[in-house]
């Protein structure tokens, strides 16, 4: 049953247990050695700090070509003027004329 007066306990002597949020007003982040933090409290976050996963194309405003490698699928340049073209090997045409 519940006293009328507050006692209270050194913290040293706390050795297990749970304590409820309300009961710890703020905590040093770098207190924080281990779990998952939410993605509100991460308030803003420098490009150079993530090193892992996928980014949303939402997130990539704009990208300097001579960043891509590799193939670029056709259907991504919908035109694209002949002149442009270097290094492209001779295709012969064959015309039959019936």
């Amino acid at each position: 049953m519940p006293s009328e007066t507050t006692s209270f306990i050194d913290v040293s002597e706390i050795t297990i247990g749970i304590l409820s949020a309300d009961r710890i007003a703020g905590i040093n982040a770098n207190k924080i050695t281990s779990g998952t933090l939410p993605d509100e409290r991460i308030a803003s976050l420098s490009a150079d700090k993530i090193t892992t996963g996928t980014l949303p194309d939402d997130r990539i405003m704009s990208l300097d070509a001579a960043k891509l490698t590799g193939t670029i699928d056709e259907a991504r340049i919908p035109s694209l003027n002949a002149a442009k073209l270097t290094n492209v090997g001779y295709v012969g045409i064959i015309l039959k004329i019936n």
